[in-house]
């Protein structure tokens, strides 16, 4: 397996945040069975790391400038995580953040973003989720 990010990039106030904690419900639909290897943070945003099967998946909704991803990215690469799925901006540090995450620990980078039109969000955030948890089983058959 190919160790991975898959990151929703995009301007701020966009709805990356909301599109990747559909995600997280996607991965707990699809995978009943996963281990919360630690308690998921509440309230607005998703910071959380799962074991499905042996694949250690971290998932961090947070991608400003200034917020916790950077710490996030820093864990989940000491928790040795085989996939990683989070946000960021298309300029400023958070972007360097993730990017580092290829030149300096070796993951592959696969760049998303979520469907946006404000008068169906929360249908494609769906349909975003359904299509990112497929790309995490394809990583995780080796087929991607």
């Amino acid at each position: 397996m190919i160790k991975t990010v898959i990151v929703d990039s995009g301007g701020g106030n966009i709805g990356k945040s909301s599109a990747i904690k559909q995600v997280y419900e996607e991965i707990k639909r699809r995978y009943p069975q996963l281990l919360k290897l630690r308690p998921t943070t509440g309230g607005e945003d998703i910071n959380a790391l799962l074991n499905i099967n042996g694949v250690i998946v971290g998932i961090e909704s947070q991608g400003d400038p200034n917020s916790r991803m950077y710490d996030s990215l820093k864990d989940f690469v000491a928790q040795n995580c085989d996939i990683i799925v989070c946000t960021c901006r298309t300029k400023s540090d958070t972007i360097a953040s993730v990017r580092e995450l290829e030149s300096n620990h070796g993951y592959r980078l696969i760049f998303a973003q979520h469907y946006i039109n404000a008068s169906v969000k929360d249908y494609l955030n769906v349909l975003y989720a359904k299509g990112i948890v497929q790309i995490i089983d394809e990583i995780m058959n080796g087929t991607l």
